[in-house]
């Protein structure tokens, strides 16, 4: 069974980005809620 890299970086890649992805969002998310002073309850 031959292993096409290509393929196999493709995927690394896409994970390594959305797990950056991810990471950034939630840091915004948690600046977010600091800056508001904890009043996130009023997101939800």
């Amino acid at each position: 069974m031959k292993i096409n890299y290509d393929e196999v970086y493709q995927v690394e890649l896409i994970n390594e980005l959305s797990a950056r992805v991810y990471g950034r969002l939630l840091n915004i998310c948690i600046k977010a809620g600091y800056d508001l002073d904890g009043s996130v309850a009023k997101f939800f």
